[in-house]
């Protein structure tokens, strides 16, 4: 697994490599940071999760830029897991919910492609993002929309 980027501390490489290994083991499924090669499948998942209508405020069309500045803006962090053979089977985005001097909130978004729920991959993915989010110093996240009807999320909890 490739964990490294410009951006990433050896202790932060560290974290998410031994979440990587847990998924692996737990799941099945391998932990990645989102690369430029991933964007466009990312994306197409997330067009998918916005048409259920259950989860994100966005409603289509929603262009790839649109895409981009909301997934990456600068300080962001952005995680796939894939399942065998490499498709994107989910993911999550970690980033400042604020500006300035409340930047120290992070705000995190779930996506998991309709034929891969129901496999805990939800539950791993918010355990990564929680340690991943200590780790980049964040004092804590703040999750802005959970929609009633995204019954998954709660069954989490």
């Amino acid at each position: 697994m490739n964990i490294k980027t410009q951006n990433t501390s050896l202790k932060l490489e560290n974290l998410l490599s031994k979440h990587s290994q847990i998924m692996q083991r737990e799941t099945g499924f391998s932990l990645h940071i989102c690369d430029e090669s991933k964007k466009e499948e990312l994306y197409k998942l997330f067009l998918e999760v916005i048409k259920e209508g259950n989860s994100y405020p966005q409603i289509v069309p929603f262009s790839y830029t649109e895409f981009q500045e909301y997934f990456f803006p600068k300080k962001s962090i952005v995680l796939i897991c894939k399942a065998k053979g490499g498709e994107i089977a989910g993911g999550f985005f970690l980033k400042p919910n604020f500006p300035g001097r409340c930047s120290h909130i992070a705000n995190a978004g779930y996506l998991v492609k309709k034929k891969f729920r129901g496999k805990k991959l939800g539950f791993y993915l918010g355990k990564c993002s929680i340690d991943t989010a200590k780790e980049l110093s964040y004092r804590g996240i703040m999750f802005n929309l959970v929609f009633e009807e995204n019954t998954p999320w709660f069954q989490m909890l």
